[in-house]
């Protein structure tokens, strides 16, 4: 990621995107996280946001890895492992999937992520999920969804569980209101989202992902 980033930055924006296309070969994932690299980099004021073909390219990429729900990994009401009962699917994307699940023994919601066989063809792609899992299982945080438990399926695909919460992403929390947010309301949504990113900081981890998306709302009375 680091050397296609470096060699991307370099060249034009407009000659950008072939590059891109080029190199990665297909690996999707790939492309998305260096392209999404160079679309938030402020180093050159006057190229900070890429030529238009680049943003359709990445328009592609995220409805790709979001559209047409493929055959599941998992049924609704499969048990795996004996402890976890799957309950619905939340959301596919291009790496993994992710259900709702029942947590047999403590009697409650968890979430199940499931690494795609495809994507077990990508060293970079199961780097990243077992960063994942490394760093959530660092944290204990309430700003921060905690990791419970991890383990494969029957075709070595990996999983990890982690904590359930209640609610809705920012995105479609903002959205519900039907005319934004008022200010006191922003501004505490701000402070945990700080406290959280300062817990992460502070075990040497970046989020490098955060958007109203990966923001959980959860209400409290």
């Amino acid at each position: 990621v680091e050397e296609l980033y470096e060699a991307a930055l370099a060249l034009p924006a407009a000659e950008r995107t072939g590059f891109l296309v080029r190199e990665c070969a297909g690996d999707a994932a790939l492309q998305r996280e260096v392209a999404s690299l160079l679309a938030h980099d402020n180093r050159n004021a006057a190229d900070t946001l890429l030529d238009h073909a680049l943003t359709l390219a990445m328009q592609a990429l995220a409805e790709e890895e979001t559209g047409g729900l493929g055959m599941s990994l998992l049924t609704v009401g499969k048990i795996l492992d004996d402890r976890y009962e799957i309950l619905e699917k939340l959301a596919e994307g291009g790496m993994a999937e992710v259900y709702k699940a029942q947590a047999r023994r403590l009697n409650c919601p968890v979430v199940v992520k499931v690494l795609k066989p495809d994507s077990l063809k990508n060293d970079w792609v199961i780097t990243k999920f077992q960063v994942e899992v490394k760093a959530l299982a660092q944290l204990d945080d309430p700003g921060v969804v905690r990791i419970l438990d991890a383990g494969a399926l029957a075709n070595v695909s990996p999983y990890l569980v982690m904590q359930y919460v209640e609610g809705s992403d920012l995105r479609h929390f903002i959205k519900a209101t039907g005319k934004g947010l008022d200010l006191a309301k922003v501004a505490a949504i701000m402070k945990h989202a700080g406290q959280g990113v300062a817990a992460l900081h502070a075990a040497g981890l970046i989020h490098r992902d955060l958007k109203p998306d990966n923001l959980m709302i959860q209400e409290h009375g």
